[in-house]
C-alpha cells in the first residue's frame, strides 16, 4: 500500500510540475510517466486520465484540510475559518497552479461533496450515515445555508488568493467573521 501511495504522490507532483511549464492540454500521459520515472502501465494502473490525477490532487487537498481541522481542534466558526485560510495560504502554489491552468473547476464541481466529507471526517465523525442520507434528512433551510456558505467561502478564497498584496490569513479570517457577525 505504501508503494502505491508514494507512486501516486510522485505522479501528482509530476503533473503539478509540468503544469508550471506548459498548458494542461499539451501535457500527455506519456510525458507524465516519463517525468515521474514510472512505466506507462504503472501510470495507467493508478490514473486513466490527466483529469483523474487532478481529481486526486483535489481529493488530497480536502483530506489535508480535514487533517488541519483535526490538528487545530477546529470546532467553532472562528477556529474553522482561521484554519481554512491558513490551509489555503500554505497551499497557495497548488492553488495557483490549478488556477493558472483553469483547473479549479475540479474542486468547484465537487465542493459541497468535499466539504461534507471533511465534516464527516472531523465534526461529524461519529455519524453513521452516508452523505446522501444526511442531505435527505437536513431541513431545506440548512441545506441552502450550507451551499450558500461554502460558495461564499470559495469565491472569497479565489479572490483573496489572486490578490497580489493579500491580507494575511489572520486578517482575512477576522474580516470574514465580522461579515458573518453582521448577518
Amino acid at each position: 500500500m505504501k508503494e502505491s501511495l508514494s507512486t501516486k504522490e510522485i505522479i501528482k507532483d509530476t503533473l503539478l510540475n509540468l503544469l508550471r511549464e506548459q498548458n494542461y492540454s499539451q501535457i500527455q500521459m506519456k510525458k507524465i510517466a516519463e517525468r515521474a520515472n514510472v512505466g506507462r502501465r504503472t501510470l495507467y494502473r493508478y490514473f486513466q486520465t490527466k483529469d483523474d490525477i487532478v481529481k486526486y490532487i483535489s481529493d488530497s487537498l480536502m483530506d489535508e484540510f480535514a487533517d488541519a481541522l483535526l490538528e487545530n481542534d477546529a470546532i467553532g466558526l472562528e477556529q474553522t475559518t482561521k484554519t481554512y485560510f491558513f490551509f489555503w495560504e500554505k497551499n497557495i502554489e497548488i492553488f495557483h497552479c490549478l488556477d493558472d491552468s483553469h483547473l479549479l473547476h475540479h474542486i468547484e464541481d465537487h465542493l459541497a461533496e468535499y466539504i461534507m466529507q471533511v465534516a464527516l471526517k472531523t465534526k461529524m465523525k461519529d455519524v453513521d450515515m452516508s452523505l446522501q442520507q444526511i442531505l435527505l434528512e437536513m431541513p431545506k433551510q440548512e441545506i441552502y445555508g450550507f451551499y450558500f456558505t461554502i460558495a461564499g467561502y470559495w469565491e472569497l478564497t479565489k479572490r483573496w488568493m489572486r490578490e497580489e498584496n493579500r491580507d494575511t490569513p489572520e486578517e482575512i479570517s477576522r474580516l470574514v467573521l465580522e461579515i458573518l457577525a453582521e448577518k
